[in-house]
Formats: structure tokens, sequence, C-alpha cells
């Protein structure tokens, strides 16, 4: 995938909160990274056609994101999304939030879902718990359920905000484990993340987020190891600092 921003800028009531970015990046699997506040969700929705741009433009692979929300509708249903609660419907079970979502949304039979719905259950380690509901499963299995029901349509794109969040760390190691096997099966993915491990491992691309600016991006492993400006190197101080 191709990411092109330029000249971004997002206002919540005066204040930019993206704030005047221009980046470009080709890879199969981006990290947003930086401190609470500094942009990263905002920028993944924007991304995804989720929120419109207060000036400025992006273009996924070439495609310029549309800013009405009859253009975006379409351009939504290329994407997958998954976000930090998973946001499963509570009165389906698992393979009815997979199946509705293909139905009501893209069009398929109620066969063709529910056979798409159980086999990525099946393929994610979920087939005892198709029946289940969200309250009878795990947090992980809640967002392995999730990033099933993102993929059932065969997305160009899945955008991740924080999904391991609210999990604890066996849940979290489950998820992200997950999310690399997904990388390697061929699905290209933007996740903002608080893994550093993840970021530095599992994407080729790192985009460091602060105040509302992409303040340095490259190559994971090169960003990792030398990071080049002040922010970075305070932010990745304090996340040594408590997470060494």
């Amino acid at each position: 995938m191709k990411v092109e921003l330029e000249h971004l800028v997002k206002r919540f009531g005066g204040e930019n909160v993206i704030d005047d970015v221009s980046f470009s990046v080709e890879t199969s699997a981006l990290a947003l990274i930086g401190s609470s506040g500094g942009g990263k969700s905002t920028l993944l929705r924007m991304l995804g056609g989720l929120l419109p741009a207060t000036s400025g433009s992006i273009r996924m692979d070439g495609r310029l994101v549309p800013k009405t929300e009859r253009e975006c509708i379409a351009f939504r249903r290329t994407l997958g999304y998954v976000f930090q609660q998973g946001n499963l419907f509570q009165h389906l079970s698992a393979q009815e939030n997979i199946a509705l979502v293909l139905r009501e949304v893209h069009g398929w039979t109620k066969e063709a879902a529910d056979a798409r719905a159980f086999e990525l259950l099946a393929h994610f380690g979920l087939a005892e718990h198709a029946d289940k509901h969200p309250s009878e499963l795990s947090g992980g299995q809640q967002q392995r359920a999730a990033i099933a029901r993102a993929v059932a349509p065969r997305p160009k794109l899945l955008l991740l905000d924080e999904p391991t969040s609210a999990l604890d760390p066996e849940y979290t190691a489950e998820v992200l484990d997950l999310t690399a096997q997904l990388r390697g099966e061929g699905i290209e993915f933007v996740i903002v993340t608080h893994e550093m491990g993840f970021a530095r491992r599992a994407c080729d691309a790192t985009a460091f987020l602060h105040q509302g600016r992409i303040v340095e991006a490259g190559p994971s492993a090169a960003l990792f190891a030398h990071p080049q400006t002040p922010e970075l190197q305070r932010f990745f101080g304090r996340m040594l600092e408590w997470h060494a």
C-alpha cells in the first residue's frame, strides 16, 4: 500500500489535532506510535474515511480518499476496521456478528455469509465458540472475532486502533500474534499501537506522532535503533523506563 498525506489538517473546536501533516510511505504494515493525545487515532480514522479532513488530502494507493459522506460509504466498504473494544453486537453470536456484516453491507447470501464466517472462526481457533455471544468469550477471543469480522469481506486494507489496549497481557500477545499472522497471509494493515515490540518486529514502517504532527518516520528497524529527533528519543526513554 502507498499512503500519501499532503498538508493534512483536522481541527476540533479551533484546535489542530492533525496539524499540517505531509507524509508518504509505501509499505505492507505501518505502525502509528506516540503518546496519548498525539493524533494517532484521529489520523487512522481519516485514512479510513471515518473523519473528513478540515483541509489537505489523503491518497491511498493513488486514490484520493473522498470527502463527501456518499462517496465515503463506498470507500469504507473496501476496508476493514478493528477498534479498541471490538464493538461486537452483544445480542449476536460470534458467527452471526461476522455473517451479518457480509449480508447487510456487502450483499452476500445467507449461505455464503454463514460459511465464510465459520471458515474464519475456525481459521482463528474459534470454531468451538461460533455460537457463543461476546459475553461468553474472553477479551482475546472477542478481539479475534472482531478481526475475523473485519477481514471477512477480503478488504484491501485493515485498520486497527489499539486493538489490545483493553486486554490482559496474555490476551494482548494472542491478538498481536494473530495480527502478525494476517500479514504473513498477505493482508496489509495500519495499526495504532502502544506495543513497541510489535511495531518494531511486525511492521515494515513506523510513524511517530507528537502534538498532531508526524515528527519522525521510516523503516521500523532503523527508527527504533537510531531515533533522530529529541521528541522520539524522549518517548522511547519513557517507554523503556517502565517496560524494560
